[in-house]
């Protein structure tokens, strides 16, 4: 069994497939590719740019939630968790 899946960036072409055969399950689904949650992703990490010559190490992390997808799952996130994140629909 498994608990956590994380999709890359690299696998965009992927990525829709990959939570389509997961879906139902109880299975976090986390990535770090822009809209990740909005296609129906759980978590989808990212970094907030500052200047372009700044390295992602320097760049603050954000994380968008898609509560819906999480509690079609059957997971749960705590609600302080939830109050850090952006919540996508």
């Amino acid at each position: 069994p498994c608990h956590v899946v994380f999709i890359g960036k690299k696998s965009w072409d992927l990525a829709p497939q990959i939570i389509e055969r997961i879906g139902g399950r109880s299975v976090l689904t986390v990535s770090d590719m822009p809209g990740f949650a909005r296609m129906g992703g759980m978590v989808g990490f990212s970094h907030i740019a500052c200047d372009d010559h700044d390295s992602a190490i320097d760049h603050p992390k954000r994380f968008e939630i898609n509560l819906r997808a999480v509690q079609g799952s059957g997971l749960g996130i705590r609600s302080r968790l939830l109050r850090l994140s952006d919540m996508v629909e």
